[in-house]
């Protein structure tokens, strides 16, 4: 989004505090995370800010997985520019993480068979 008018006009569709993993530290920060119709996440550093500290493009997700390694963690995966990018999130407890996976997974146009690209991609994504 670039302008408030922007944000007034998608909807808000799922919102909540999760811990979010930054793209260079690769460190946890707790975030307010607000999902908006048009594919839109958004996250923030406190629930009452109105500028958020990063915006995913969320239109070209591929699947919200469980992650391996925490059982309060989940990973977003997505295309951008051509390539897949990944996101890493925590949450408080393994069933709102379990939500926020239901979440995004229920918006996906899913594969109707298991395709041999959506396999390596789940595969890449669950060895980082």
């Amino acid at each position: 989004f670039t302008s408030n008018l922007e944000f007034m006009a998608h909807k808000k569709m799922k919102m909540g505090w999760l811990e979010k993993q930054s793209k260079h530290f690769r460190i946890f920060r707790k975030r307010w995370i607000e999902s908006y119709s048009g594919d839109k996440l958004c996250s923030y550093s406190k629930a009452s800010s109105e500028s958020p500290t990063e915006i995913i493009d969320l239109s070209g997700i591929h699947k919200a997985y469980k992650s391996n390694i925490n059982t309060n963690e989940f990973i977003i995966a997505y295309f951008e520019d051509g390539s897949i990018k990944s996101r890493r999130f925590r949450a408080s407890t393994i069933e709102k993480a379990n939500k926020w996976i239901s979440y995004f997974n229920q918006s996906i146009d899913n594969c109707e068979h298991s395709c041999s690209r959506c396999n390596k991609l789940d595969e890449q994504i669950m060895s980082k």
